[in-house]
């Protein structure tokens, strides 16, 4: 069974090079079943990942602090 590896980004920028270096040159990458939860702004580049993750999510996510977002976001995940 792969081990899961859940990873969780808002911003895009240098936060999308980084997941992208990181997923693209991972060792061992078929031990692991990579999940990209992602906020709105990866939309654009949805190509980029598609074919180096296993499965994609797109969630809203804000910037600022909030309660009721927060914990909604983390059901949704």
């Amino acid at each position: 069974m792969k081990k899961k590896i859940l990873y969780v980004a808002q911003s895009a920028g240098g936060v999308a090079e980084y997941l992208y270096m990181l997923l693209n040159n991972m060792k061992d990458k078929y031990d692991y079943e990579n999940i990209l939860v992602l906020s709105e702004d990866y939309r654009k580049e949805i190509e980029k990942f598609k074919n180096i993750s296993d499965k994609i999510y797109f969630v809203p996510m804000i910037r600022d602090l909030n309660i009721k977002s927060d914990v909604s976001a983390v059901f949704r995940l």
